[in-house]
């Protein structure tokens, strides 16, 4: 009767572990859909609607991850300093371009600065 009460009453809850190889655990958060792995166990085996993809689940989800990476290779990458290099030694002369080729350059900058707002608007990055 003790099991049975214990699975009706989740009040005071104990770990269960169980080893997975990576293609089970890979499986695992293709199928929950980045939230956590524990609510979609506890989904599958019990039949409980407990399981949800909330902001409050611990796991990250893959998109937010390849976004991170993304905006980290960008920052990395020092291409909008480069840009703006260019741009302003277009602008003062020392660079002999014509004036189409420093509005494309101008252009370059403001779409790198985009590309860079989107991925932190996407994070929840606030930008300064």
């Amino acid at each position: 009767m003790s099991d049975t009460k214990s699975l009706s009453s989740p009040k005071k809850s104990t770990p269960l572990s169980i080893r997975l190889t990576a293609e089970e655990r890979a499986w695992m958060q293709r199928q929950s859909n980045g939230g956590s792995l524990s609510a979609f166990a506890r989904e599958r085996i019990f039949g409980r609607k407990s399981f949800n993809n909330s902001a409050g689940s611990r796991s990250i989800h893959p998109d937010k991850v390849a976004m991170a990476q993304a905006l980290a290779l960008l920052g990395k990458s020092r291409m909008s300093e480069s840009f703006n290099a260019l741009a302003e030694s277009a602008r003062i002369g020392a660079l002999p371009v014509h004036e189409e080729t420093e509005k494309a350059i101008n252009e370059a900058c403001k779409q790198v600065a985009y590309i860079k707002s989107l991925l932190m608007a996407a994070l929840g990055i606030k930008e300064h």
